[in-house]
């Protein structure tokens, strides 16, 4: 990396990193730092690009960000694909909230 990586105003989950498209993908936490109104310390995915060096902040739709505060809220990223289907690969978010999985 030619260039520092800014990870955004939250901590941010490095064992979760998924390759895509050529960029590496990273989630931030999700409780305890929720501020109302203010989508800078919500949820977000950290996008950096390997080959321009450029990183950039990717918002979590809005249905997975809300109530994402409570304290049993969590979120990751998989790299997601049907190896039967010719479909392209995408990352794929998966929130538990409640022992209630959502993708």
């Amino acid at each position: 990396m030619e260039k520092p990586f800014f990870v955004g105003p939250r901590r941010t989950k490095f064992d979760t990193s998924v390759h895509y498209n050529g960029c590496l993908h990273f989630i931030s936490y999700c409780s305890n730092y929720l501020v109302k109104n203010n989508p800078y310390v919500r949820p977000y995915i950290m996008s950096y690009n390997l080959e321009n060096s450029i990183s950039s902040m990717l918002k979590v739709p809005n249905e997975a960000r809300r109530e994402s505060h409570d304290l049993s809220c969590d979120m990751s990223i998989f790299k997601w694909s049907n190896i039967s289907s010719s479909m392209p690969q995408s990352i794929c978010l998966l929130r538990l909230k409640k022992f209630v999985f959502t993708l």
